[in-house]
């Protein structure tokens, strides 16, 4: 029981041999070694380092900044894990004991942050059930969950103490995860003694009835052989009948399912199966209404945590589950056999109701338990014998579903065909020559017969989900001679009319195209070797129609592509559709052999260059990224003649009416004469889109490149110039960036094999661990010729910023150059080098370097070079840190133009905000070719901030979306093992894209754990602090975006920031353009989390937001951006963050109980300032908008629970508040006041108000 005893006892048991962590089969070449190294070096930091501030009991770090607490390890392993660096199982069964016993330790219980962190690293370190030599007592975590139980003493601290009911939620609900992971490893003797504390407990229609029944469910091991089944089996099914109730029944079939899973061969459920029928029967709505309608008694909704979140609905998916696992067995059988004879008509397709739900629940269920049991046996995965496993040759399952599967895919309901679609899936690939031949007949005539075309849909969604089954060689072999007939006939389902059915077209495709390569068999030059299969000679006959069908797809997607008006990012539709094109596209060239690739080719060329084009360029852009990826050389070589031909020409004379030329080797271009503007933004951005993934065939290439950049970045049109900055951009990614450079659905080398009979292959399993990726890698010879196109590009836009007169041009031109380089050649612009102010985590907590090894460095004479990384002699400085004095230079010009102003143009009405000075206050900077219009000025500075953002942070790319993307990754491999549960993933993409984005997740982690916060870093921020608060919409928003983004990286930046941010909300000279950019960085999650750390930031937060300048704008615009404030104020205000002292426990250093003593008087002493000055603010004399005292209130509500800290002056800010006219405030006062009362705090009132009061 002694928390401090227990942490030295987990400490001790950690090893002292350091763990060495295998090597990743799918790492970029090159970081093999490092990456073990270093990954095996932060799980030994973790391991060594968290045990010690357990035992310290450093939750949150002495100086609650989030300093080396136990908070930081757990935030740290979170992402080791979340970045899928592998653990032995030594060090999952060390981290496993260490976590386990902190979050059933009092010390867990203190901050429910690291309680949920702790337990949802344990559930990821445990969730494989691999684990040998693991046993933990189930006692504990038993005393844990019950400390949460509403009825509880515990409970009602906990909840009192946290004010958020979503944080206390998301904690329960991991918590009931952590117990269904964590009873595979309690001992046998558990079994016992959780029935002989448990079952006693549950009395018929007794009030704790439904709480000891969700956890005897819980906590109930049933691997622990038949004895231990036999002490409670026959007492559950006898409980079972003393409520009907929904989710009590819901809670009974989810431990029977269980147990039938994992007791086949063991326990015979024949005796039960009736009665379980039966009873699932009642518990179902099929239209004539329940039985023990009115004789159920509700679940109560305080336990509802307890029975998980699915626990309704989950009564069909496990009762799914039991037949799966039951069939083995006669009973079940006869007993499923009349089942369906009975629902058969409820299948019917324009049949609509609640049942719908219930049954597609339940075929659902069996088609995924079915085929995962299914899969377990064929891979020889169990122990049981063999007279209880599922035979192939076994039809009864088929026999029984396929009558009613055949209906429920026509179905109205979309759930009844997803379900029906799940179930066929597995049949298919457990019985395919039962499933597939009547069913592919049947929706090849529905897309042949005009009469049966409202089953159009429904027959593109099944071969959708269907035609990788129906096309493996090794399970349907007969599926080849379909084919033909499918690629033919889904062809009109490409229509621009319809997006949906496009959709489920273009899906269906990209499925065919994983599946089958688009290789001729004529073109085989093997030898003789036949194979005995009587269905491959009709194989290799089908692939003698792609050379004529690959046309006739270009043509229907080249169409549907014509006929969209446009792309919008903000539009749903048009953002899925150009991601379905996109992956149909890219899957289709990839699985093109060369001379198919040669035709669809010249077939493109011919159409852009057409006489025609459209807006829509989008979605063309995705099919030229597509052929330069899949085919760079013949790509660039057919099409970038065509579009440079169409953009520029070569000419005499150097010089002609203006026009801007560009002259290398002798030769002398020049815009092509008479072409349209929309026509050559067209062309640009194509020209843009094909080098993107081009890789080192681009250096082929380089000299028309350069030529159309140096031309069009010249033009007049700020869209020209914008497509000619893209096409830098593109080729300085395809040079410096690392990237797969194929997406094919087999091993790229088989491609290459002209003896590879790939219509033998169709459908073969990839393994992840063997996937064989063809990585580039950027070489030497490519960073060099990246480093001279950055010299190309930033020469003249330097001297521009530097006021050369050889160099002179537009200010604002030049730093979109600067943007060009930064968002292209970002991985090879070094760190900032110069004075550090705070360094970053220690070289242990670098993961995975860069695989490039080569940084772009300024030489002293100005000239950008490629140098190895650490190697200082090849230059005096990185590019990053070069362009960013190049910037701060400029950004400090335009400060000092804009602070040398008169302070009546400057300033503000104090009154009103009116604006009365022009836009031309903002920049001060010589343009000579546009002037110094106020639109030219908001454009400068813009670009401005965007440039210094991108200089700022290192790894440029959006973390957020390509977290999202690896997420949708794997959990469409996840699911589509589910779906398919009788054999592994199929889809080398899915892989292969996993792979990708995991490794961009690790290096934008690498990038953010190595940073350096120097002096140079701390002055750019500064200026976008400054520009934060410029007087237009759009400067302020580029600043607010990049300074976020900043303080995400560099949060040691947050208290100069936040301070600096809150004197301007709190000052009243500030005007309405200052407020709402001061409050709208105020909002970011990460400044307002990192600055509320001390309780000195918190009271001057209260006091700026409070009692500053905020509540006397009732402008609509300053409204908005403080609602977005407070929702972040009061989100990151509900999380505990007092220090804990436990004054008991000989093991504990007498040190460190004085210092933890010592840390919580301080906290006891600012607090009180805080809650002082919060009371003031709120005192009845002090007038404020009823807004912003409901918001003060609430956040006051919040540090007083979070702290547990109840002066009496604050508490009669809520006794007071119960006296207001606003309802709002008056139920949030009643709330802080019930929250109080739980507490049993006791206060003397000294004037008890009247009666009336």
């Amino acid at each position: 029981r002694n928390p401090a005893r227990r942490n030295n006892a987990t400490r001790s048991a950690c090893p002292m041999t350091p763990f060495e962590l295998k090597i990743d089969r799918n790492v970029v070449p090159g970081c093999e070694e490092a990456f073990s190294k270093d990954a095996s070096a932060t799980l030994n930091a973790i391991i060594r380092l968290l045990p010690e501030a357990i035992a310290n009991h450093d939750i949150v770090g002495a100086d609650y900044t989030g300093s080396r607490g136990v908070l930081y390890y757990l935030k740290l392993l979170s992402k080791f894990l979340e970045l899928r660096y592998p653990i032995p199982y030594d060090g999952k069964r060390v981290l496993a004991r260490m976590l386990y016993g902190f979050i059933t330790s009092d010390l867990g219980l203190t901050n429910l942050a690291c309680f949920y962190l702790a337990s949802h690293n344990l559930i990821k370190i445990i969730k494989k059930k691999d684990i040998k030599g693991l046993v933990l007592p189930w006692h504990p975590l038993y005393r844990t969950v019950l400390r949460f139980v509403s009825d509880c003493v515990m409970q009602t601290r906990v909840t009192a103490t946290t004010a958020d009911p979503e944080i206390l939620k998301h904690t329960k609900i991991t918590l009931i995860r952590v117990v269904r992971k964590a009873r595979f490893y309690f001992d046998e003797t558990s079994t016992k003694e959780i029935v002989k504390e448990l079952i006693p407990k549950l009395e018929p229609y007794g009030k704790d009835y439904c709480k000891y029944q969700a956890l005897l469910c819980e906590f109930l091991p049933v691997k622990h052989g038949k004895e231990n089944i036999d002490l409670w089996l026959s007492q559950t099914m006898t409980i079972s009948r003393w409520n009907n109730n929904t989710v009590s029944v819901s809670l009974w079939f989810r431990l029977w399912s269980r147990l039938a899973k994992h007791n086949i061969g063991i326990v015979d459920l024949s005796p039960h199966l009736p009665d379980l029928f039966t009873r699932y029967l009642q518990g179902i709505t099929l239209g004539s209404g329940n039985p023990n309608k009115g004789s159920e008694h509700g679940f109560p909704g305080r336990f509802m945590w307890l029975a998980g979140q699915h626990a309704k609905e989950g009564l069909h998916a496990y009762m799914g589950k039991l037949i799966a696992y039951t069939l083995h067995l006669e009973q079940c059988r006869d007993l499923l056999s009349n089942f369906f004879q009975i629902t058969e008509t409820y299948f019917h397709p324009s049949n609509t109701g609640r049942h719908l739900s219930a049954l597609s629940t339940l075929i659902s269920g069996l088609g995924a338990y079915y085929g995962a049991r299914f899969g377990r046996e064929y891979r020889e995965e169990v122990k049981y014998s063999k007279k209880d496993m599922l035979e192939r040759k076994d039809k009864f399952v088929v026999d029984v579903t396929l009558p009613i599967l055949k209906s429920a895919i026509y179905s109205k309901s979309q759930r009844m065909v997803m379900a029906a679609q799940t179930l066929l899936r597995n049949l298919a690939s457990i019985h395919p020559h039962q499933i597939l031949p009547s069913l592919l007949n049947e929706w090849i005539l529905s897309l042949k017969n005009v009469t049966q075309s409202h089953r159009t849909m429904s027959a593109l969604s099944c071969l959708g989900w269907l035609s990788d089954t129906a096309l493996n060689r090794s399970l349907n072999p007969q599926g080849c001679t379909k084919l033909e007939e499918i690629l033919w006939l889904a062809l009109p389902g490409i229509d621009p009319v319809d997006l949906i059915k496009s959709g489920k077209t273009l899906m269906l495709y990209t499925l065919i195209f994983y599946t089958v390569p688009l290789i001729d068999a004529r073109k085989h030059k093997g030898g003789e070797k036949k194979s005995g299969d009587e269905y491959d000679e009709q194989a290799q006959r089908a692939t003698m129609c792609f050379e004529e069908w690959c046309p006739r797809f270009l043509d229907r997607i080249l169409l549907l592509i014509k006929q969209q008006e446009g792309y919008s990012d903000k539009n749903f539709v048009d953002k899925t559709t150009l991601q379905v094109l996109g992956r149909c596209v890219r899957a289709f060239f990839s699985a093109l052999s060369k001379p198919l690739a040669e035709l669809c080719l010249k077939y493109v060329a011919r159409f852009i260059t057409g006489a025609e084009f459209w807006p829509a360029s989008k979605y063309l852009g995705s099919v030229i990224t597509s052929i330069g990826l899949t085919n760079p050389k013949q790509g660039l070589e057919v099409l970038l003649p065509l579009l440079t031909n169409k953009l520029i020409e070569q000419t005499a004379d150097e010089e002609k009416d203006g026009e801007p030329t560009y002259s290398e080797d002798g030769k002398v271009f020049k815009k092509r004469q008479g072409i349209p503007g929309g026509e050559a933004k067209h062309c640009l951005y194509l020209l843009s889109q094909l080098p993107k993934q081009a890789g080192k065939v681009t250096l082929n290439h380089l000299k028309e490149l350069r030529t159309v950049y140096s031309i069009y970045s010249q033009s007049e049109s700020h869209e020209l110039r914008s497509y000619a900055g893209r096409i830098m951009r593109s080729v300085l990614r395809a040079l410096t960036r690392v990237y797969p450079t194929e997406y094919k659905g087999y091993a790229p080398t088989k491609w290459d094999d002209d003896s590879w009979m790939h219509w033998q292959e169709w459908g073969k399993t990839t393994d992840y661990k063997n996937l064989q990726i063809s990585w580039h890698v950027p070489s030497e010879l490519e960073v060099k010729e990246a480093a001279k196109l950055c010299q190309f590009i930033l020469k003249p836009a330097l001297g521009t910023l530097a006021g050369n007169k050889k160099d002179a041009g537009v200010p604002l031109h030049a730093l979109s150059k600067i943007m060009d380089v930064l968002r292209g050649a970002n991985t090879l612009m070094g760190d900032f080098e110069d004075r550090v102010i705070v360094e970053g985590d220690k070289a242990v907590f670098k993961l995975q370097p860069s695989p490039q090894g080569f940084v772009l460095r300024v030489s002293k004479d100005g000239t950008i070079v490629a140098a190895c990384e650490g190697d200082l002699s090849s230059g005096n400085t990185t590019l990053r840190m070069h362009l960013a004095e190049c910037l701060e230079r400029v950004a400090r010009k335009h400060m000092k133009a804009a602070n040398g102003m008169p302070p009546q143009k400057r300033g503000r009405d104090e009154i009103n905000g009116s604006n009365k000075s022009g836009p031309a206050v903002e920049m001060q900077v010589e343009e000579p070719s546009e002037g110094k219009s106020g639109e030219m000025n908001v454009k400068f500075v813009t670009t401005l901030a965007e440039c210094i953002s991108a200089t700022v942070n290192l790894w440029q790319c959006n973390s957020e979306k390509l977290r999202r993307n690896y997420h949708d990754k794997c959990r469409s491999r996840r699911h589509r093992r589910e779906m398919w549960g009788s054999k592994k993933c199929t889809l080398r993409i899915l892989n292969l894209e996993r792979a990708y984005y995991l490794h961009l997740l690790r290096r934008e982690y690498a990038s953010t754990m190595g940073r350096r916060y120097t002096a140079m870093v701390e002055n750019l921020i500064h200026s976008l602090r400054r520009l934060c608060l410029n007087d237009f919409e759009k400067v302020r928003d580029a600043a607010s975006k990049g300074l976020c983004e900043a303080i995400q990286r560099y949060p040691e930046a947050c208290g100069t920031v936040g301070r600096e941010m809150l004197e301007v909300i709190r000052s009243k000279r500030s005007t309405k353009e200052q407020l709402i950019g001061a409050v709208k960085v105020m909002a970011d999650r990460t400044l307002i989390k990192r600055f509320q750390s001390s309780i000195t930031n918190q009271k001057f937060l209260v006091e700026a937001l409070f009692s500053g300048g905020c509540e006397s704008h009732e402008e609509d615009k300053v409204q908005a951006a403080t609602h977005a404030l407070f929702l972040s104020l009061l989100s990151v205000a509900k999380a505990p963050m007092r220090p804990v002292v436990f004054v008991d426990g000989e093991d504990a250093a007498k040190e460190r109980k004085i210092e933890l003593q010592s840390d919580s008087k301080k906290y006891d002493s600012e607090l009180q300032k805080l809650l002082s000055a919060f009371s003031t603010i709120l005192s009845a004399g002090n007038k404020m908008h009823w807004r912003y005292r409901l918001v003060a209130t609430s956040f006051l509500l919040e540090v007083m629970l979070s702290s547990r800290s109840f002066p009496e002056e604050a508490v009669m800010v809520f006794a007071n508040g119960l006296l207001s006219d606003i309802f709002a405030l008056r139920k949030l006062c009643i709330r802080g006041l019930t929250a109080i009362m739980e507490l049993s705090c006791v206060y003397k009132v000294a004037s008890i108000p009247a009666c009336s009061r």
